[in-house]
């Protein structure tokens, strides 16, 4: 688990194209760009496991996945 000061001095603006956010259930991938100005990582961290967390609750499966869930943000230009 990444400390806020850690995210917001090092991690946000790693020199890389991609970034991955990673929370109990679920991994989203997405262009870094994204992230840059993101400062409180564990407020984005509450939101997604409430997420998850609610879509367990629907589907009346444990709040922990067997394995993550995962999003990739990109474009796809399939024509």
């Amino acid at each position: 688990q990444t400390s806020v000061t850690d995210w917001v001095n090092d991690i946000r603006n790693a020199a890389a194209p991609w970034a991955e956010l990673e929370f109990e259930n679920i991994i989203i991938t997405l262009h870094s760009d994204f992230i840059r100005k993101l400062d409180r990582s564990d407020e984005v961290t509450a939101v997604w496991d409430s997420i998850m967390k609610g879509v367990a609750d629907l589907a009346v499966k444990p709040a922990k996945f067997p394995r993550k869930e995962r999003i990739v943000a990109d474009v796809q230009i399939s024509h």
